[in-house]
């Protein structure tokens, strides 16, 4: 369909009064007149509508959808109770056994037609196939009893949608305000690029030749597809109707829906623009959405599906879509966004803003609303009076998008910094490497041309590969602290699935997410998916090595960094291995670097013996940096419990408490531990 004719305006209020009123009053008369039986209406169904032929709304309701005489006449009928309370009660008191005091298919019949005759001729007029309710103008309002045609026996009410129309009726049809808003053009602020205006060249060509035209704006949400759609709507003069499908399916009666929002993007003269059809196509059944996919499929006017993910098509008819990519910025486009929304009062310095474009990677909406949350973050620090710090455009630009990150995976809180680190020298100049690579993406990418080179590979994968409690963990959080990042720790043992398929779907929904936020994503217990596979022997061989290489895959498209931890660098192929950035070895500390942790672990308020030989701990016991941490916890809550400092008896019997966590009994210690051990027994250590 397209949109209104230019003739088809709202016209003043009398002429209009005037028109309904003359209709009213010859059916009211009519009616008045009956007794018993309804005759039919003097002069028929040209008698009844002729007022109305002066009305260019209801003169372009006829020629719109192919409405003769008589279904117009029908039409007039359906809606006079709806206009006018006499006409109402007539239609009660002559037919009591109509519900709700509407007429029904036999009521147009005997009102329109002059014979029995002419009554048969004319039950074409009230099948589903015609133009009435193949357009939905009226709906049944009553079931029927079996055996029974609805469309001549049920009570009928013209659709709402058709009455305000004909009453220039404003605002959205109830029935669509509940999941739908209609933006005006004005509210757009479209970014004036060569793709904007080959967009609007693109919707100008399809609006002036009458063609079908569906728009697919495939990104993140924040990534600016709303705000190229209302900048499509300003080009034409038009407005946005938007529509959330998905909370439109959850009201229930979805099917019923869609006629009445296709239609009404048609009468305000908008461009459609869905969101929630890609959560729909996933969840939803088939055949519940059928009647969608073929209308949309059908329909004749400018529609935009946004959507985050390549849609997975399965109508009855083509789509003939064409396909806008929304994804990260570039560093020029993003500094300008930036620019524009701070404008001249920009409380930061032409650097702070290159390092927001440059490591956020934010669409214009997500940085308007950055920018507004910094201020909150500023007021709510009793900052009125000054602007938004740095620290808080960081903070607002870390928590665009991570919404949906946060239902797949655990974000945590960085507390640790690079001194709290002990790792060998090279390990340690990676983690730096890491850094830097991630601060000069934009450089090498952009400026450099690095970007236009390679499809894959723009991201930045690791492996971190050592035993547990080697500090994994700990480097990830110094580099998300480094960066300014968020971190969201993804365990694998809960996404892999014994079900064919779904631990793809897990990966591809953490992925999806995180392409809304700039996260680190740090995916904890690898060994759950990786292994040696590079001799299949069976089936689950063969699909194993599907799913290390699918996540692999993603890790590449992934434009942020992703970190793998495993224990057991060994069970992951040299083939895989390859396709990683970084491989980083976290070896098991020896005496000096245990010493380091000992001695590093301590907070600045915690009290300490002067008997503590860290020297003589790190040389007895062969502890991993987590191991150090858990017995200097426990020795911290003996000497709580005992009111007086931590001494060297308390980290001793912490020390043998991690042991016998691990399984190890005092027999199995060499001589020096058992030594270093004896002086301390349960009857020692004081419980307050």
């Amino acid at each position: 369909m397209s949109a209104l004719e230019s003739t088809v305006q709202p016209v003043p209020e009398p002429p209009l009064a005037k028109a309904w009123s003359g209709v009213l009053l010859h059916l009211r008369q009519h009616l008045a007149s009956s007794t018993q039986d309804m005759g039919p209406l003097p002069g028929g169904a040209g008698a009844l509508i002729a007022p109305l032929l002066e009305e260019p709304r209801f003169v372009w309701l006829m020629d719109t959808f192919g409405l003769g005489e008589f279904e117009a006449a029908a039409l007039v009928i359906v809606i006079a109770p709806e206009l006018d309370p006499q006409v109402k009660r007539r239609y009660a008191a002559l037919r009591p056994d109509l519900a709700h005091a509407r007429p029904d298919g036999a009521m147009c019949l005997a009102l329109l037609c002059d014979s029995f005759a002419e009554q048969l001729s004319a039950l074409d007029h009230f099948t589903w196939d015609a133009p009435l309710f193949r357009h939905r103008l009226v709906n049944l309002i009553e079931p029927m009893p079996r055996g029974l045609d609805p469309v001549r026996c049920a009570a009928l009410a013209p659709d709402p949608q058709i009455l305000r129309t004909l009453c220039y009726g404003q605002g959205l049809d109830p029935r669509l305000a509940r999941f739908c808003r209609l933006l005006q053009a004005g509210e757009a602020r479209p970014p004036e690029d060569g793709e904007q205006r080959r967009l609007n060249a693109l919707v100008a060509h399809a609006s002036s030749h009458r063609t079908p035209l569906q728009l697919v704006f495939q990104g993140p949400t924040g990534s600016g597809r709303r705000d190229a759609a209302l900048a499509l709507a300003a080009n034409r003069s038009a407005r946005l109707l938007v529509a959330d499908l998905a909370y439109a399916y959850s009201l229930g009666d979805f099917a019923e829906l869609v006629t009445p929002l296709f239609r009404e993007a048609w009468l305000q003269d908008a461009l459609l623009y869905f969101e929630g059809l890609d959560t729909l196509m996933e969840t939803t059944p088939l055949p519940e959405l059928q009647r969608f996919l073929d209308d949309l499929a059908d329909d004749g006017g400018i529609s935009i599906i946004a959507s985050s993910k390549t849609l997975p098509w399965n109508g009855r008819r083509p789509l003939a879509a064409v396909t806008i990519e929304f994804g990260a910025h570039s560093i020029a486009k993003s500094l300008q966004l930036w620019r524009d929304t701070l404008s001249e009062q920009s409380p930061l310095s032409e650097g702070e803003i290159t390092i927001l474009a440059g490591r956020y990677q934010l669409g214009p909406a997500q940085i308007r609303a950055a920018a507004t949350t910094a201020r909150h973050l500023a007021r709510l620090q009793n900052r009125r009076a000054s602007k938004p710090l740095f620290a808080d455009f960081a903070s607002a630009s870390r928590a665009q998008g991570s919404l949906e990150l946060s239902k797949l995976a655990r974000k945590v809180g960085p507390v640790h910094q690079w001194d709290d680190l002990v790792l060998p020298p090279d390990a340690r100049r990676q983690l730096h490497e890491i850094c830097a690579r991630l601060e000069h993406n934009a450089q090498v990418f952009e400026a450099w041309g690095f970007g236009a080179r390679l499809s894959l590979g723009k991201g930045t994968s690791a492996l971190f590969a050592g035993g547990s409690g080697t500090g994994k963990t700990m480097a990830t959080e110094v580099i998300a602290s480094e960066l300014g990042l968020d971190l969201y720790k993804i365990d694998l043992a809960t996404v892999v699935s014994k079900y064919i398929g779904e631990t793809e779907k897990n990966l591809d929904r953490i992925f999806v997410a995180a392409k809304q936020t700039n996260a680190i994503l740090f995916f904890d217990e690898a060994d759950a998916i990786f292994g040696k596979r590079s001799e299949v022997r069976d089936a689950h061989d063969r699909y194993a090595n599907l799913e290390i290489a699918y996540l692999l895959q993603k890790m590449e498209e992934h434009e942020g960094l992703a970190i793998l931890a495993t224990n057991l660098k060994q069970n992951l192929d040299d083939a895989f291995l390859r396709r990683l950035t970084y491989t980083v070895l976290f070896p098991f500390p020896d005496a000096a670097d245990r010493e380091r942790i000992w001695r590093r672990i301590w907070p600045g308020d915690t009290p300490l013996a002067d008997d503590i030989d860290f020297t003589a701990l790190a040389a007895r016991f062969k502890l991993s940096g987590g191991n150090i941490k858990n017995a200097a916890l426990a020795a911290a809550f003996f000497a709580a419990s005992d009111r007086e400092p931590v001494a060297m008896r308390h980290l001793v019997h912490g020390v043998r408490r991690e042991l016998q966590k691990a399984g190890k009994t005092l027999g199995e210690l060499d001589p020096r531990t058992l030594e270093a051990l004896a002086p301390v027994s349960d009857d020692v250590v004081r419980y307050g």
